[in-house]
């Protein structure tokens, strides 16, 4: 029974929600002309200067033909501490279908349906170890279901609880990088349709994710953004587990790609549609089953080292009045595997 990698497709839809909404934050906040990402020094004002000059005796305009005075003092630096922060609430609502076929003798056709709800509160200072940077730091909470039936049958199982995390990103210039971290709390109920007893178990999912950015601008409101991350979840099972011939496992997926955007203004709402094309890999999929049960049950049937592709298309609409909107699609394709998520979520800074 493949609770573990059904767990594991759980908790990396939460990795997706964060680092989707964070895309639109972060977009925002770079605009169509990131920050130089070197400090900018503030000097005094010439006036200023200029006064204590004339203090002197000197006329403020006289200063450069004075031979005493060939130069001004000079600018000195001002280092302005963080400010901030500012507070914004968000909340996404996602629906996902996934298919898989058996990767070897030893797995099953299944199909997985998910839902759920995030949200999240989290403020954003500036100016915090550059002048021209942002950090960004939240909480969330979410409530997801997700119910898997086996192929050619009407038996399943089906997990679902509530989850807590915290996320984070910094912007300096062109550069970003965000990281989310995140725990849920999820109960498993089987459904044999009677060939075997239905049982329960409490299931735990925990772990990381984290991705860096490069904004590279095309023209005056376009741009491509190269991508790298990973994402680290271990899945743990309840202590009847062993009864239930499951086992704890990790998951360690790794992926890059490359995001496309562009921005328009209509009638005061910015629109800006995107599309981000990716790859990736579970490098650290583990997979077991219990000999001594009659029949072995894998826990995650392995597909380490298989190569998927992602396909994320992206509209995010802001009113600029503080709300902000975005829908967003995936299509996961590769060996044995295709599936679909819609999303809607909506942001309110204030």
């Amino acid at each position: 029974m493949p609770v573990g990698q059904a767990a594991a497709n759980l908790e990396q839809l939460s990795y997706a929600a964060v680092s989707g909404m964070l895309r639109g934050v972060r977009d925002r906040l770079q605009g169509s002309a990131p920050a130089s990402p070197t400090s900018q020094a503030l000097p005094y004002s010439p006036v200023d200067f200029d006064q204590s000059f004339a203090s002197l005796g000197y006329a403020a305009n006289q200063g450069d033909n004075n031979p005493l005075m060939p130069l001004k003092a000079p600018a000195a630096r001002i280092v302005a501490g963080p400010t901030g922060p500012t507070w914004a609430v968000w909340s996404e609502g996602f629906g996902d279908w996934e298919r898989r076929t058996p990767l070897n003798a030893a797995d099953i056709g299944r199909t997985q349906t998910s839902s759920g709800v995030h949200t999240g509160i989290d403020g954003t200072w500036q100016g915090v170890l550059n002048r021209g940077d942002y950090l960004l730091v939240g909480v969330l909470g979410d409530w997801m279901r997700t119910n898997v039936s086996f192929a050619g049958t009407s038996q399943g199982f089906q997990l679902e609880g509530p989850g807590v995390g915290l996320y984070s990103m910094y912007l300096l210039g062109n550069f970003s990088a965000d990281m989310t971290a995140k725990a849920d709390f999820l109960s498993l109920a089987e459904n044999f349709a009677g060939f075997a007893p239905d049982a329960t178990s409490n299931v735990t999912n925990a772990g990381v994710s984290a991705n860096i950015q490069y904004k590279n601008l095309i023209g005056h409101t376009g741009f491509a953004e190269p991508t790298m991350g990973f994402s680290f979840t271990r899945t743990m099972f309840g202590d009847n587990a062993a009864a239930l011939g499951l086992t704890d496992g990790s998951t360690l997926r790794l992926q890059s790609g490359l995001r496309f955007g562009n921005t328009f203004d209509f009638n005061g709402v910015s629109v800006e549609p995107t599309l981000a094309l990716l790859v990736y890999s579970n490098v650290v999929a583990e997979g077991t089953s219990l000999p001594t049960t009659p029949i072995p049950i894998p826990l995650s049937p392995t597909d380490r080292g298989l190569v998927r592709g992602e396909v994320d298309p992206e509209l995010n609409v802001d009113f600029n009045n503080g709300y902000s909107a975005y829908f967003r699609s995936v299509v996961r394709f590769g060996s044995e595997l295709f599936g679909a998520t819609a999303k809607v979520g909506l942001r309110k800074t204030f």
